[in-house]
């Protein structure tokens, strides 16, 4: 897992429910109350699936309202963070076809080959007009957070789409697959 996201994940728990909750967290995940997480290092997926469950438990959100929180605040916090990645993008297929790049720019920073060829095969896209056919392979189980990051996505560039997950890691399958169909891209 590239830092970036336990990072993220950190400051929405404080944001929400202070620092002695983060501690919390980090206390239940088994997580060195010292741990921060470099952007661009790569970290055990093991341990964002910990940090993630204990997250969850302590807040007391089901898996689908934990990935609308955060899907929102990872949007909100990027577009501060990157207003440059939105910029580029007239709308929100564009951004979407761009997300495995952004995605795979973070392996940069890490040095060793395997790991980076880990995080540069979660994602892969088949892009079509109007629409995205999304694979993503990761044991970390996040399809339901990148089906809400492209509704966010999709909401902050006026656009309309439909999401579904034709295949999951969840419902026995050896990947997901998500298609991102648009009805209505407000520009472009």
């Amino acid at each position: 897992m590239v830092g970036l996201i336990p990072n993220l994940l950190l400051k929405l728990i404080e944001s929400a429910a202070g620092p002695e909750t983060v501690a919390a967290v980090l206390r239940q995940a088994g997580i060195p109350l010292e741990r921060r997480y470099g952007l661009n290092r790569v970290y055990p997926d093991e341990e964002w699936q910990r940090l993630y469950a204990a997250a969850r438990d302590l807040l007391g959100l089901d898996e689908d309202r934990a990935e609308a929180m955060f899907a929102e605040f990872f949007v909100q916090d990027a577009l501060a963070r990157f207003p440059r990645w939105f910029q580029m993008c007239r709308n929100s297929y564009e951004m979407l076809c761009l997300q495995p790049k952004i995605h795979n720019a973070f392996a940069t920073g890490c040095s060793a080959a395997a790991a980076r060829r880990v995080l540069n095969d979660k994602f892969r896209t088949v892009s079509e007009p109007h629409r995205l056919i999304v694979e993503y392979r990761s044991p970390n189980r996040l399809c339901g957070l990148y089906v809400k990051l492209a509704r966010c996505i999709a909401t902050h560039y006026g656009d309309e789409v439909d999401l579904a997950e034709r295949e999951c890691v969840k419902w026995g399958a050896n990947r997901c697959l998500i298609e991102v169909a648009w009805r209505r891209l407000l520009h472009g």
